[in-house]
């Protein structure tokens, strides 16, 4: 009798991974970030005691589904070269209850945040409205703008900073671009 249950509860199990979960409808429309992603650029901004602005940067990002396409997770490892580079990562997930697509954040200097995707009227730009905390506890938000040109490139750019209370000027726009296959 067990093992019987046993079969079943596993056959169950099989066939609900074969189809994508109900969370998927909601996601689907960020399918296109599924894969690799390279962007080069300079920093806009000092990061006192780790980066001065205007060193170069390379970065790579790794977007992929996961459970069953409930979810999108994604990296970032963004190098400033003299060995110093930056790790960032994040979920970004259908949430029911509030009905919208939020996302959760974290990264190697020590923030957390917590994001909410909306899409723009022309069907372009997912702009994520983000609310951090940074490693000293300080409050930080901004509107991260990613823009669709095309199924290999995404202009991305922060707007609406505010840190500690202060407005900051927006970023400028960095292109990512998608990695080929090897």
């Amino acid at each position: 009798m067990l093992s019987a249950s046993l079969i079943l509860a596993a056959s169950i199990l099989v066939g609900q991974a074969e189809k994508p979960s109900p969370s998927y409808e909601h996601l689907k429309s960020l399918e296109f970030l599924v894969g690799d992603w390279e962007v080069k650029g300079a920093l806009w901004v000092d990061v006192p005691g780790v980066i001065p602005k205007g060193s170069q940067f390379v970065g790579h990002g790794h977007y992929e589904w996961t459970w069953n396409k409930s979810a999108i997770q994604w990296k970032w490892t963004i190098d400033y070269g003299k060995g110093v580079v930056l790790y960032a990562g994040g979920t970004i997930i259908w949430n029911p209850g509030k009905r919208q697509i939020t996302s959760v954040s974290t990264n190697s200097l020590g923030a957390y945040g917590q994001g909410v995707w909306t899409f723009d009227a022309q069907g372009k730009d997912w702009i994520v409205t983000d609310k951090q905390i940074d490693a000293e506890g300080k409050e930080t938000s901004s509107c991260v703008h990613n823009v669709r040109q095309d199924e290999n490139t995404i202009v991305w750019q922060l707007t609406n900073q505010k840190a500690d209370g202060k407005e900051l000027p927006d970023t400028p726009k960095y292109s990512f671009t998608r990695m080929k296959a090897k």
